[in-house]
Formats: structure tokens, C-alpha cells, sequence
């Protein structure tokens, strides 16, 4: 029985045959879910809040900048804000830092247990549970914004425990279902959730079911003394960063320093995320065609798009910084543009690793990699809070000099020490990688099964 499973070849991935194809949607589908709920929060903040409280216009007639970027579209020629940005809200810049915070206060509290629970029970009912709790509290999001501040920020904590729990699963099972010389093409496939932001269907369907380990191992302390693991997380770092900055402070920095209208404002806010969904799947499909074609291997796939993903966004930050303002808003569009290109790549680079150095434990590394994450997404509203206390472009700059800085940190350290290698901690047991092929064998029979 052994050597038919080892005979046997999986179908093609892009075949109706492919239970890993459908696995991948399956998952984007959850990213899709996870994602939109989060993020609606900065469009939504910048429509309801009275930015005429939040903001002392009068500021913006005594600033040395451009003279044509002090009456635009988002201000009037009396200095007074566009009827666009009159939400009924009176929050304060400071408590709107602290909401963006809120999600990540609640990832950061449940994320470091979550691998455990994603390596030892069924996946299905985690994400289940988890995506219930974040379309309940979001059904709630407007009722507890009229009730004050602290309401809504509560309801999000509570979104932020549920999602501490997604990523991790989905780590665990991609870890299981996608083949190693496959997994930038489907990662590129399902984390397009993250960027297509709308809610369309719920993630469970059948998953499939996952046998339980004969060695109850206990990686935490591996994990932590590998470096491997600690090289793609300062990639990780970088990239989260960029990430939270675009999700939640894009439209702010486009009303405050590009003054552009609130129609503009929505429509140029997606343009990096959709430029990233088409690029991340077909870089994908290219690294994964020349890692076949022995042109590169593993490590080397994951070192080159890595640094092209650093480079290319800390270039971008840096035109945004020294060249962009309401008088180049045509500029700021095709920068923006590139920066979804460049940032997509990252998929390629420290995620796949990430996927790569443990498959075993994909659960616990993928719970611990995001707890780290989660410390820094935490940190950074009260670091644009800190930079940003009057909306000018010279307080973005040195925002956007902070985020190139890590991404110039993250191409050095990865480009050097990344790897897609599997870790000799990590390699499992041939009586495990058998039971493994077994399963995805199964998996596969049961899908044309239910296609007859």
C-alpha cells in the first residue's frame, strides 16, 4: 500500500480534479471575510467623524506648504472642511489611534495560544466560531459608534480575539494541503483575500479531516531558537507595517495632505490593494514554474522576491515622502500603484518561508509569527499618532522614512539569511510523511467521488 501511495501523483493544481485548487479559494473566501470587517473601520472612520473637530483648520493657513494644496478639494477656500468629510462623530485624533489599536489588542491576546488549538483540532470550527464573532460585532459596529468611543473600541478588541485564531489555522492547513514546490502560487491564491476586502461567502465547506499526531512534540522552544524563523520574521515586520499603514491611515493621509474628495479618496484607497491581487498570482505562478524548472531553488525564490518586495516598496515611500502632495496627485496615483506591485511579493518571500521551515508545526509557527506581528500593529497608531498631530505632509514624511527603514532592514537580514529550507528540528518521520501522502490521497478520492 505504501508504494501505491508513493506512485500516485496528486492531479494537476489547476485542474477541476485539484482538491488543493478549491482549498485555496476556500480559504481566500475567509481572508475575503476577515479582511473587509477590519478594514471598512478606515473609510468608515474618516466618513463619520466631524473632521472639523478633529482638525484645526485654522492650522492649515499658517503652514509653510504649498500654497495651491491650502485650498483643494477637501477644504474650502474659507479654510473650512468639505461637506464630504462632516461626519456627526466628535472623536479626537487620539481616540481614533486608539481604535485602530483595538483590533490589534485583541489579536495580540488570543494569537499566541491559537497555534496550539489549530494543530490540535479541526480547523472547520476555529475559523467557524472565529468569523461568526466578527460578522456579529460588525452587524453591531454602528450601533456602538453612537454609543461612545469606547463601545466600538470594546466591540473590536472582541473582533481582534476571534481573528487571533484565523491566520494560525489557515497556516496549518495550507502547511498540509499545498506541496512545497506549490505553495507560492496558492499562497498568492488565497492571501488575495486580504486584499479584495468584500464579503462574499462563508470559508467552510469540506475541509476534509486531519488526523490527529501520534507525538504530542512541543515546539515552542525550537521555534524560538531558530534562526530561520527570526530572519523572516523582521521581513514580516516590515511588511505588516506597510500593510496596517495602507489598511488604516491611506485615506486619512490622502484627505489630509493630497486633499483630494471623498468619491477620490475611496476610489484611489483600493488601487494598491488591487494592483497587489493581480500581481502576487502571477509573480506566483512564475516562481513556482522556475523553482520546477530547477532555474532556483526554494531559498533562492523566496531571498530574490523577498528583496524585490523590500527595495521596491522602501523606493516607493521614499518618492511618496519627498514628492508627493496635492499638486501631484497624478504622481501619488502611479506610486501607489507600484507599491501594490512591489509589496505583493512579499507573499513570495518571508510567508512562503515562513510556510517552508516547519510544515509540521505550521500551526504554532504561523500563531507565534503573529503574535510578534500583532506587538507591532499594536504600536503602530500610537507611532502615526506620535508623528501626526496636525495632518502636514511634513509629519507623514518622516512616517513614510520610518516604514522605507524597515524594509531597507528586512531586504538586508532576509536577503542574507532567508530560507524555504525545511529545519532539521522540524523534519518529520517517515511514518508521519506517509500517513501525510495518505491524506491528501483521500482527499483527492472524495472530491471525485462527490463530483460523480
Amino acid at each position: 500500500m505504501n508504494e501505491d501511495v508513493e506512485e500516485k501523483k496528486p492531479p494537476p493544481k489547476y485542474s477541476f480534479n485539484s482538491w488543493r485548487l478549491y482549498m485555496s479559494f476556500l480559504i481566500m473566501f475567509g481572508l475575503f471575510t476577515r479582511t473587509s470587517m477590519r478594514a471598512n473601520m478606515a473609510m468608515a472612520v474618516v466618513c463619520m467623524v466631524n473632521s472639523s473637530y478633529t482638525e484645526r483648520t485654522d492650522f492649515y493657513k499658517n503652514v509653510t506648504e504649498n500654497p495651491r494644496c491650502a485650498v483643494s478639494s477637501a477644504f474650502t477656500s474659507e479654510g473650512t472642511l468639505n461637506s464630504d468629510y462632516r461626519g456627526d462623530l466628535p472623536w479626537t485624533q487620539d481616540q481614533i489611534n486608539r481604535l485602530f489599536s483595538a483590533n490589534f489588542y485583541g489579536i495580540l491576546t488570543s494569537v499566541w495560544m491559537s497555534g496550539y488549538f489549530a494543530d490540535k483540532f479541526d480547523p472547520k470550527k476555529i475559523v467557524l466560531i472565529a468569523t461568526s464573532n466578527s460578522v456579529i460585532l460588525t452587524l453591531l459596529t454602528p450601533t456602538l459608534a453612537k454609543t461612545s468611543v469606547w463601545a466600538i473600541f470594546g466591540g473590536r478588541y472582541l473582533m481582534g480575539l476571534g481573528e487571533g485564531f484565523i491566520m494560525p489555522t489557515v497556516f496549518s492547513m495550507a502547511s498540509r494541503w499545498f506541496p512545497q514546490n506549490e505553495r507560492a502560487s496558492f499562497a498568492a491564491i488565497y492571501t488575495s483575500g486580504n486584499q479584495l476586502g468584500v464579503i462574499l461567502t462563508m470559508p467552510i465547506k469540506s475541509l476534509g479531516k486531519f488526523q490527529k499526531k501520534k507525538k504530542h512534540e512541543n515546539p515552542w522552544k525550537l521555534v524560538l531558537t531558530s534562526r530561520a524563523f527570526w530572519v523572516a520574521i523582521v521581513a514580516q515586520l516590515s511588511f505588516s507595517f506597510s500593510v496596517v499603514l495602507m489598511q488604516s491611515y491611506l485615506p486619512l493621509f490622502m484627505k489630509q495632505v493630497l486633499k483630494i474628495s471623498l468619491k477620490k479618496n475611496g476610489f484611489f484607497s483600493v488601487l494598491p490593494f488591487i494592483m497587489q491581487v493581480i500581481t502576487k498570482n502571477a509573480v506566483g505562478n512564475i516562481g513556482d514554474s522556475l523553482k520546477k524548472k530547477g532555474i532556483i531553488t526554494n531559498t533562492q525564490a523566496v531571498r530574490m522576491f523577498q528583496v524585490f518586495a523590500n527595495v521596491g516598496t522602501a523606493s516607493c515611500f521614499l518618492v511618496i515622502a519627498f514628492f508627493v502632495d496635492c499638486d501631484t496627485i497624478p504622481l501619488a496615483i502611479v506610486v501607489l500603484a507600484a507599491y501594490g506591485c512591489f509589496v505583493s511579493c512579499g507573499i513570495l518571500g518571508f510567508y512562503t518561508s515562513l510556510l517552508s521551515i516547519a510544515p509540521r508545526f505550521s500551526g504554532t509557527v504561523g500563531s507565534m509569527s503573529l503574535f510578534i506581528a500583532s506587538i507591532n500593529h499594536s504600536c503602530i497608531p500610537l507611532l502615526v499618532g506620535f508623528f501626526n498631530k496636525n495632518g502636514t505632509r511634513e509629519e507623514w514624511r518622516n512616517i513614510w522614512f520610518f516604514a522605507a527603514f524597515l524594509h531597507c532592514l528586512g531586504a538586508i537580514v532576509f536577503g542574507n539569511f532567508g530560507t524555504a529550507e525545511i529545519q532539521e528540528w522540524a523534519k518529520p518521520t517517515p511514518e508521519i510523511d506517509v500517513e501525510e501522502k495518505i491524506q491528501l490521497e483521500e482527499a483527492d478520492e472524495r472530491k471525485e467521488t462527490d463530483d460523480l
